[in-house]
């Protein structure tokens, strides 16, 4: 790199000029090979977009000018010399928290201290979750339990969040607040000085080829100014980009020998896809210094949103505190009052449920009742008179109710206005709601309430009075538009429930539209949130139409959980007379379903998609659905229903006069030929739909075919025109950014450039794809990859590493009912115990691999089942046992020839190969050096130089 300041030259691993010491601020080169040309596919042409600060100019005491950026890296670098960084926020977690202000829970901290003692020896991320109901203790527990491990280890670094609501939460909440305060950027900076605070910190833990990328992207994320290219950058993109980003970060971290625990308060609050991020590093093999410490009302959540592995997940359920300890709390919150008498305690304690939350509650009840006596922030005194005249709350929702009873008309009905957004709410909101009031339900009580002077002063002094009174808090504060959440659900619910339903019905249809009005459809909360109204303004059509909008922006971003929960929505809330939009969703759940490997479910919404179509004599989308069901059958190995399917498809489509249906079920019907061992067929049936696709001009779908008759090519033997036709296919899917098609091409070249000798770039091909198959969410891939590479360093001879991507790859698998995966997984475990001779577990995997395939028709499977048997049985002392004229080994080398000779000649040759080295060690050296000479034949056919090597060393040693 060339210094723009000096001239100097020189391979940079910093970003400060060795010779003049300017700070250099990185650019994209697009000629250098470090270069991405997904990120810069998303940049756009502006590939050297800069953050800096702007280039204003200051004046100093010195009547020298220096430049913006001069000044603020300056103020920065004073900062950090003088450790006066402050936190964007107040901490979530109290970590000054006395012991003995936790009472009854020396048991669960034992378990937490013990728990992290283990996890310190593992490799892997984890998450800890202390699940209980409202008010039982949680925050407290984990603050006492991080002071505690903090005072001990040094090299732990804390970071808090929280979840804000399940309504309007922020994309990324948790991880952006992650980003500001490692970074050290406060909300109340200046722009200016939070993008120099950033740029600090990315010096610190990016790498230099990283550097630009991930300033970028945690511009993006941090909602700094941006050029329209990143603004605009889809969110599928991001998603990846920002994975990769933290990435970074963790394994900076990692190096520095940095324990990272991520501490996040209300996991059943957390934003969707901040829970798909932590998801994501929960899922990642030997992930290790990071721990997720989470709270969370609802342990369900957990259980369904982080799928990471069952070791990796750790639940404490914190329970009620028994009578004895509940009574300690009360003694220990009012130790002051030296006339504290046992009747008073028991009276404070007698319907609290061992809930803390409560007892602290019903004690403040007392102190606003004037029962008991406060005086400069301290209890000292009981008024006995007062006591025996009010009664304590019985359950910890009336000692809610009788805290908001307390309060104003006007501050309560400003309540019941915020109440119908959910937890959180903007102050647009209650103004637009007032307006409903005044001018649609024209009610006389709430028109002369809001009919007071200076109403926007009032309502601000009325927000300061909840916030003091801990009813809200406070979120943001952008101009006129604040946002503010309730500090307890429970009382947000309460509030609401006073409301009545016809009066809550007017303001969800107001809201709704209003709403509606300033939607953002790239948003995909903004979508869930305007269902949600239209859903509480009982207007069904319209809540169905924009969850299923929600849908369609999930699946965009593969969040295929996220978008089925949404399909599922839209399906139940649309009128029974709306078909065709029903057609609709059905075929985005029932692909969805396909996708996530729910093949039974995604088959009944086929099926009910079908029976629609037919009502309403609709071919095209009669044909879709036959075609899906056809589909699923064939994965899953029932090729004569796949058939069946496939056929009403195309009759369907040709009824239809529907082109593009037709080319996609030839497509269908070539793959079945193809598993059936019908080549001509297939590729007959691969031409025409390639020709239709070509006329049509059907890109992805012009993809698709080549790719299938690259794969058809190579399966014969035909290596050049195999990898012409694989090599365009995954040229024009990267051209249009079908990612799910770049993977499936990635798999295939891996597998091509395997066979070649090539182990390396394989390796780096099959990864990649993995990586694609994991932010798609594609299980099926996922297994594929992680099969592929397993059987790689099986042949490598790194067992351990194959052991690890074949039992992952085998979890995956389970998880859909595809047998052919399953069977291959299943075939290589059974190899590599062979290898690792554990005899019983070989044969035990072969049995279930044979099963499979018999199951699913894959006679490559059951080809080398057999070969392998071969294998096992030419090692053990029985394989002179001739009963029945020949050898058990020679005989399950016949039986794999027998069935490969007819479907592949590279597996074919494998068997050769084994059966060879039997034959040697029975000296029988000429039947052996014909089936030598057959294989290398093959080899070379099919360009295979790995295998040709190997096999001609082989040769050279035996021959």
């Amino acid at each position: 790199m060339i210094c723009p300041n000096c001239g100097h030259k020189e391979d940079y691993d910093f970003y400060i000029c060795p010779k003049c010491q300017y700070d250099i601020d990185v650019d994209i080169n697009k000629d250098d090979p470090d270069f991405d040309d997904e990120l810069a596919s998303v940049l756009g042409e502006q590939a050297n977009y800069q953050i800096d600060a702007s280039e204003l100019m200051f004046e100093e005491d010195t009547g020298i000018k220096e430049s913006g950026t001069e000044i603020i890296e300056e103020l920065v670098d004073d900062l950090i010399e003088e450790n006066k960084y402050q936190l964007n926020d107040n901490h979530i977690f109290n970590l000054n928290i006395n012991e003995e202000d936790i009472i009854g829970r020396k048991d669960e901290i034992r378990k937490l201290l013990n728990f992290y003692e283990k996890i310190r020896k593992t490799n892997s991320v984890s998450s800890l979750t202390v699940v209980s109901e409202q008010g039982l203790g949680k925050t407290d527990l984990i603050s006492l339990f991080l002071k505690k491990i903090k005072s001990k280890d040094n090299s732990i670094m804390i970071i808090e969040s929280a979840g804000l609501g399940n309504t309007q939460n922020e994309d990324y909440y948790i991880f952006k607040s992650i980003i500001k305060k490692l970074s050290r950027i406060n909300d109340t900076d200046i722009s200016d000085i939070k993008k120099q605070k950033l740029k600090t910190f990315l010096k610190e833990v990016a790498p230099f080829h990283l550097y630009h990328e991930l300033k970028v992207v945690f511009s993006r994320l941090l909602d700094m100014k941006t050029d329209k290219d990143i603004e605009d950058m889809d969110i599928m993109s991001f998603d990846r980009l920002l994975k990769r980003s933290f990435r970074q970060v963790f394994n900076y971290y990692t190096s520095q020998k940095i324990y990272l625990i991520l501490a996040i308060k209300n996991f059943h609050y957390v934003d969707i896809r901040s829970v798909e991020m932590i998801d994501y590093f929960m899922s990642l093999p030997n992930y290790k210094n990071l721990l997720f410490l989470l709270t969370s009302e609802l342990e369900d959540k957990v259980q369904r949103f982080l799928k990471g592995e069952q070791a990796k997940r750790y639940f404490l359920k914190l329970l009620p505190l028994t009578q004895e300890d509940s009574i300690k709390l009360v003694r220990h919150i009012l130790n002051n009052i030296k006339d504290l008498d046992k009747e008073t305690v028991n009276l404070i304690v007698a319907n609290t449920k061992g809930t803390p939350l409560h007892i602290k509650e019903s004690i403040n009840y007392l102190v606003n009742s004037g029962a008991i006596i406060e005086k400069n922030g301290k209890y000292i005194g009981i008024n006995k008179l007062i006591l025996k005249r009010i009664q304590i709350p019985m359950t910890f929702e009336e000692t809610i109710r009788a805290k908001i009873d307390r309060l104003s008309k006007f501050d309560y009905s400003v309540l019941q206005l915020a109440s119908i957004s959910g937890e959180t709410f903007k102050y647009s909101y209650i103004k637009l709601l007032i307006n409903v009031d005044k001018m649609v339900l024209k009610d006389e009580n709430k028109i002369k309430l809001w009919n007071v002077k200076n109403l926007e002063d009032k309502l601000n002094t009325t927000f300061e009075n909840l916030i003091k009174e801990d009813i809200i808090k406070k979120q943001k504060n952008i101009l006129k538009n604040q946002e503010y959440i309730f500090s307890n659900i429970t009382e947000q619910k309460l509030i609401y429930s006073t409301i009545p339903p016809i009066i809550k019905k007017t303001y969800h249809g107001y809201l709704a539209q209003y709403l509606e009005s300033k939607l953002d459809k790239k948003m995909e909360k903004n979508l869930e949130q305007l269902s949600l109204q239209y859903k509480l303004a009982s207007n069904s059509y319209q809540a169905s139409k924009y969850y299923f909008v929600a849908a369609q922006k999930a699946e965009e971003r593969y969040a295929n959980k996220r978008a089925i929960k949404y399909n599922l929505e839209a399906l139940n809330l649309l009128p029974s007379e709306n078909v065709l939009n029903k057609l609709e969703i059905l075929h985005s759940l029932g692909s969805l379903y396909t996708l996530i490997g729910k093949t039974e479910d995604a088959i009944a919404i086929f099926e009910e998609m079908a029976y629609l179509s037919q009502i309403i004599l609709n071919n095209n989308k009669l044909g879709a659905a036959y075609n899906k069901i056809g589909r699923i059958y064939r994965d899953i190995g029932s090729h004569k229903k796949s058939s069946y399917y496939l056929n009403l498809a195309y009759e369907s489509f040709k009824i239809a006069k529907d082109r593009r249906g037709i080319a996609s079920t030839l497509d269908d019907l070539g793959r079945l030929y193809w598993q059936q061992g019908k080549f001509e067929e297939s590729l007959k049936n691969y031409m025409k739909s390639l020709e239709i696709r070509k006329k049509l001009n059907m890109p992805k779908s012009i993809a698709l075919s080549l790719n299938n008759i690259g794969l058809l090519y190579y399966s014969q033997g035909f290596v050049d025109e195999a990898e012409e036709y694989l090599f365009e296919a995954y040229k024009l899917r990267k051209q249009i950014k079908d990612k799910q098609g770049e993977m499936s091409s990635l798999n295939n070249l891996a597998t091509l450039t395997y066979n070649k000798g090539d182990d390396i770039e394989a390796k780096a091909l099959w990864l990649k794809s993995l990586t694609i198959a994991e932010e798609v969410g594609d299980i099926k891939y996922q297994a594929t990859c992680m099969n592929n590479l397993g059987e790689l360093f099986i042949e490598n001879g790194k067992y351990n590493k194959a052991n690890d991507y074949l039992k992952n790859a085998l979890e995956i698998a389970l998880e859909s009912s595809n047998k052919r995966i399953l069977a291959y997984i299943y075939l290589n475990l059974g190899e590599l115990n062979f290898k690792q001779n554990n005899i019983q577990n070989a044969k035990k995997y072969l049995e279930r691999a044979f099963e499979l395939s018999e199951e699913s028709g894959d006679k490559q499977v059951a080809g080398r089942v057999y070969c392998l048997f071969g294998d096992i049985e030419s090692t053990t002392l029985f394989n002179d046992d001739t009963s029945g004229g020949v050898a058990p080994a020679e005989d399950y080398y016949l039986r794999s020839l027998d069935l490969l000779r007819k479907i592949s000649e590279p597996l074919m040759a494998a068997t050769n190969v084994s059966y060879a080295e039997y034959l040697l060690s029975k000296g029988k050296k000429g039947k052996a050096k014909k089936l030598l000479n057959q294989a290398e034949k093959i080899y070379q056919n099919y360009n295979m130089q790995l295998k040709l090597s190997k096999l001609r060393r082989l040769k050279k040693e035996i021959l």
